[in-house]
């Protein structure tokens, strides 16, 4: 009896460790992983002294943050933002974006959250959720910073081939409610150089020298881009 109780002992420990290898296995494949196969950690350069001082701050927010949830009381929403924002300052993206996407569910109208929610889910590389974070910045306030984020974004970032009509359309949006910016026009007169309309490309360029007059760089890329156009054609 004694010793087919110790087997059973031994049997029953032998599969409690075989099943600890096979969770571990299959933990470490990123099943049990939502984020799979993003970015959970960007790469920062950053000292002891400021790693432990931020995090540090880190872990005071999210005291804060606890107690005033658990008290019932209201909620400094500047807690979860100073949070996101610390933790993306140390590299830890999830950290960041869970504490942006907590935000959202108490405010949706912070157009900063959102563009820096979007560099967030950009640097995980999940880019279609990145995209809509970012033109949600610029659709709550179209300032050029959250527009060019945007365009910036879906220039580099295509997963569905070119997309220079639809930059296009958002950029002509930005002009119309921004007015005329050397960002805009410049990146209006690429588009028209990839196409070979030379003379729209002219005429874009053309402003963007009268808003960049000191500019001694501009009319070499404009001559370069006249070469170019031509060659299109």
């Amino acid at each position: 009896m004694l010793k087919t109780r110790r087997q059973w002992i031994l049997s029953g420990a032998v599969l409690l460790l075989i099943l600890a290898v096979v969770y571990g296995a299959w933990s470490a494949s990123g099943h049990n992983n939502k984020y799979k196969g993003l970015a959970l950690n960007s790469e920062v350069a950053l000292d002891d002294g400021m790693r432990n001082l931020i995090e540090s701050q880190i872990k005071v927010s999210q005291a804060a943050l606890e107690a005033q949830l658990k008290s019932g009381q209201k909620v400094d929403l500047n807690l979860y933002t100073s949070i996101a924002w610390d933790a993306t300052m140390l590299g830890d993206l999830v950290l960041a974006r869970e504490t942006y996407e907590a935000y959202f569910e108490k405010n949706t109208l912070n157009y900063t959250a959102w563009n820096n929610y979007a560099n967030v889910l950009k640097d995980m590389g999940d880019f279609d959720r990145a995209e809509s974070a970012y033109k949600e910045a610029y659709t709550l306030y179209g300032n050029e910073a959250y527009y060019r984020d945007y365009i910036e974004f879906i220039d580099n970032h295509s997963v569905d081939g070119n997309r220079d009509e639809e930059i296009k359309q958002v950029l002509e949006d930005a002009v119309s409610e921004i007015g005329q910016t050397p960002y805009f026009m410049i990146k209006l007169a690429s588009l028209y150089e990839k196409r070979g309309d030379c003379e729209q490309m002219n005429a874009h360029y053309n402003v963007a020298k009268t808003l960049l007059p000191d500019n001694k760089e501009l009319p070499e890329e404009i001559a370069t881009a006249n070469k170019n156009c031509a060659e299109v054609n």
